[in-house]
């Protein structure tokens, strides 16, 4: 009995631990980001990348694990992912001209692009890119 409530605690403090300090992407559609970043004055962070792509998986597992990213882009972005593999994904990237994976585009409420990152990034070199 001891045992199963030692482990029921330790896999909920390792799920609450895991999750903080990482990018809090949004579960909503480009179209409902622009309208938060109408009403919140934020830029849209957005993370277009394929569950296929290596450098994405990498930086899956570490920069969007930082605490350190996840505070600057959680305080000052709204965060979005989008896979390309799938429809909205793919009218993103072709309205956004995205050739290679993963990129991250800085969008403002109207939809223009501010700032194009692409290919891999280390933690560092994205909050310095991104360092407002």
């Amino acid at each position: 009995m001891i045992i199963r409530i030692l482990s029921a605690l330790l896999i909920t403090m390792s799920t609450i631990f895991s999750s903080i300090g990482q990018i809090d992407f949004q579960d909503i559609t480009y179209e409902e980001s622009l309208k938060q970043a109408k009403t919140t004055g934020k830029n849209i962070f957005i993370d277009l990348r394929a569950d296929w792509c290596k450098p994405y998986i990498a930086m899956k597992k570490t920069i969007f694990q930082n605490p350190n990213v996840g505070d600057l882009v959680n305080n000052n972005y709204i965060p979005l992912k989008v896979d390309v593999d799938y429809f909205a994904g793919m009218d993103l990237k072709e309205q956004y001209n995205v050739g290679v994976l993963p990129t991250v585009l800085i969008i403002n409420s109207k939809g223009s692009v501010q700032r194009r990152l692409i290919g891999q990034k280390s933690a560092e070199s994205l909050i310095e890119e991104l360092d407002i």
